[in-house]
């Protein structure tokens, strides 16, 4: 998956999964920062025995973090960071903590006022709503990833830590119309605090957002697609698309499911796709993890043309199985109105098939002596009729005449006998029940083209 689609509102992250881009107000990962300084952007509160600088030592992600250290009874050391005021708002963060010493977040609209508190303190997580309150105890040295979804219209929050919805409907400590600052500090509490904060983020979801991928260029025209994807839609919307015209006409497609393209819909010799995603919540988009197009496609490699201009060939065209048992198909093609009645031509499939063939050059040739009965209008390939191991062939001649009937119609059903090669001519043997037998014999050793008249 792509790596960025700005414009789209889509991004992938650096596992290569597709999501939604997120408005984005704050995020550090404290990569670009030198050790032993403050973190840029942030604005730092420290003192002589209190401090938050960059630090190796713990990492959630890259290798950097933001340690603080806290050795004062009366002061403790904060990052803060103010952003353009927000009604709903996602706020995540990382935390390491070594000891019970205290360690607080805070959310809200301008220092000292605070929307929603986190603490963690003593082995047990509180949060704040007037009051401190345990909702869930944590272990020291390991990293907790914790995140507050607030909401500035119902005045609540919930929490989550590591992806786990823990308390939610949380009452706000204050009552705000906007936040726009996060606070990440040690306390006055604290007399030998140490703590590593990584990977803070603030921000909002987009909706919509729309992906399009680059183009791949197929051998031949696309005939059908059969997408399949993993993802994690989290209760949201996310539509896959195919197009095989370059982006010209999308089609919505079902995972797993092999999707034919019709006649009438735009074809092409290119194929890519689509992602269509939205969300309804601040804090959860659709995530597409893979995606896979498995396609058919149908290359022309020969062009069959016919005897002379008016034939109408190929107005029918039916596979006819393996004729010659060379285990290659053969194809049966009609051209109604070629000479007085019409003709079938047989063409041999094989792997050394010419660019280019005239029915002249057919394999086998059916010419009708009946006038104007448009023989081989239709064409059908009829499976072994007479059980000799060779696919039989029924023709439509739809205006034959019959007696005083005009255009009565008839329908040829042609067993197909291939025999030896010798110099005889083609015959055409005649049975009961308007069945007709041809007898077809291979041109190549007659020098030329060799045909059955049919009457």
């Amino acid at each position: 998956l792509a790596s960025t689609n700005p414009s789209g509102g889509m991004f992938a992250n650096s596992a290569g999964d597709l999501n939604l881009s997120g408005n984005v107000f704050v995020y550090d990962d404290f990569e670009d920062g030198t050790v032993d300084t403050d973190p840029s952007g942030w604005t730092v509160t420290e003192g002589l025995n209190y401090n938050a600088n960059i630090s190796t030592t713990q990492s959630n992600s890259g290798t950097n973090s933001v340690k603080f250290t806290d050795t004062d009874a009366d002061l403790g050391a904060m990052i803060e960071q103010t952003f353009t005021g927000q009604t709903y708002l996602a706020f995540e963060y990382w935390i390491y903590t070594t000891s019970s010493d205290e360690f607080q977040a805070i959310v809200g609209p301008e220092n000292p006022a605070h929307n929603a508190m986190i603490d963690f303190y003593n082995g047990d997580i509180y949060y704040h709503d007037g009051g401190f309150n345990i909702f869930l105890s944590y272990s020291y040295d390991t990293w907790y990833k914790v995140m507050l979804v607030l909401d500035c219209v119902s005045d609540t929050y919930d929490i989550y830590v590591n992806d786990n919805l823990e308390v939610s409907d949380v009452a706000f400590n204050e009552v705000a119309d906007t936040i726009s600052r996060v606070d990440l500090h040690t306390t006055t509490s604290a007399e030998a605090s140490e703590a590593y904060i990584d990977d803070v983020k603030v921000y909002t979801f987009n909706t919509p957002g729309t992906y399009t991928s680059s183009t791949t260029t197929t051998t031949g025209y696309v005939t059908s697609i059969t997408p399949t994807w993993t993802a994690d839609t989290n209760s949201q919307t996310m539509t896959i698309s195919v197009s095989r015209d370059d982006g010209t006409t999308w089609i919505a497609v079902n995972h797993g499911n092999e999707y034919s393209f019709i006649g009438g819909e735009a074809r092409g010799k290119s194929i890519k796709y689509k992602v269509d995603m939205s969300t309804t919540d601040i804090v959860f988009s659709p995530v597409l993890n893979s995606i896979t197009l498995n396609y058919k496609y149908c290359k022309v490699t020969t062009t069959l043309t016919g005897e002379s201009a008016g034939d109408g060939f190929g107005h029918s065209v039916h596979g006819a199985g393996d004729f010659n048992s060379d285990t290659f198909d053969d194809v049966i093609i009609g051209a109604p109105y070629h000479g007085t009645g019409g003709a079938v031509y047989i063409f041999n499939g094989s792997d050394a098939m010419a660019s280019s063939i005239s029915a002249a050059n057919a394999d086998y040739v059916n010419y009708s002596l009946d006038p104007d009965s448009l023989f081989g209008w239709s064409v059908c390939k009829a499976g072994d009729l007479d059980d000799d191991g060779v696919n039989d062939v029924i023709i439509g001649a739809p205006e034959f005449q019959a007696g005083s009937n005009v255009d009565a119609g008839k329908v040829w059903v042609m067993c197909i006998i291939i025999i030896p090669e010798f110099t005889l001519g083609l015959i055409a043997i005649f049975i009961p029940f308007g069945m007709s037998v041809i007898v077809i014999r291979r041109k190549k050793k007659l020098g030329g083209k060799k045909h059955a008249n049919t009457g």
